[in-house]
Parts: structure tokens; sequence; C-alpha cells
């Protein structure tokens, strides 16, 4: 594939994550590969998207969650 072509695929995806709702909120769009090292051609467009989970109608989900698990900072 072409590195204009990638980049090409890669500014509609990140402006697709801004303006649609996605089903999952979408924290970070991240290239990485031959797309990031700049090769022209490339052999593949790698991609990472990061994503928040939610956990919403149970105030203490938070707690729970570290309690049973040692992780802090989830829901």
């Amino acid at each position: 594939m072409e590195r204009d072509r990638a980049v090409d695929r890669l500014e509609a995806l990140v402006d697709r994550v801004e303006r649609e709702p996605m089903p999952v909120p979408v924290r970070e769009v991240w290239a990485f590969g031959d797309v990031a090292l700049g090769l022209d051609p490339i052999e593949r467009l790698d991609v990472y998207l990061t994503k928040d989970v939610i956990m919403g109608g149970d105030a203490e989900a938070a707690a729970e969650f570290e309690a049973a698990y040692g992780i802090k900072g989830v829901g």
C-alpha cells in the first residue's frame, strides 16, 4: 500500500472516531509499524485504539472492582 493511501485511511479513521458516536468511547488512536516509521510503500496499516470502560448505573462498581482486583481507577 502506498504511504499516502495509508495516511488517508488513518485520517479517515480519526475523523470518524471524532465525529460519530462509538459503541465504546475511544480514548486514543495509535498508528505504529511501517507507517509510523515513514516507510513507503507499507505492507499493512497498524492501528491500535484504546477505549474507556464505562460501568454506569452502579455507584459502588469502582470500589468493588478495586477490592476484587486491586486496580484503582476503573469504573
